[in-house]
């Protein structure tokens, strides 16, 4: 029991220290991706994303959605096809500077997806910038 307080006050303060400093550290952008994916959680995303994010969904051609059309789009595609998991298979960086994951997400109607997240760093904050499903 002492251990789980511990490890929860350590989480706070290091979660403080972060938000504190203005930055989201890399590996915490990729937990949160990975959390709100596995669990179908569009709005879990939302916050992750940059202001305009390139999108490509099984059905959808691939293009430009601001924010809140992308929620919208990612939506729709967890309804219909809700997750049964999703974990990566790798991470990465490319030669621009730019942050990529890739994944791979099974859907409750056991149909796999595999999954490309770019990261990209603006103001000190890692946020999405284009997210492919295919």
């Amino acid at each position: 029991m002492e251990r789980i307080r511990f490890s929860a006050a350590l989480l706070t303060f290091f979660t403080f220290l972060f938000s504190f400093a203005g930055t989201v550290p890399q590996q915490e952008i990729y937990r949160s991706v990975e959390s709100a994916i596995a669990i179908g959680n569009a709005e879990g995303l939302y916050d992750l994303m940059h202001s305009s994010v390139e999108l490509e969904i099984p059905g959808n051609e691939e293009e430009i959605y601001s924010r809140s059309q992308a929620l919208i789009v990612l939506k729709k595609f967890f309804d219909n096809h809700p997750p049964s998991s999703f974990n990566y298979t790798y991470k990465g960086n490319s030669g621009a500077g730019l942050r990529i994951a890739i994944g791979n997400y099974i859907s409750t109607d056991d149909i796999s997806y595999r999954v490309k997240i770019v990261l990209n760093k603006i103001d000190n904050n890692y946020l999405i910038q284009e997210i492919e499903f295919e």
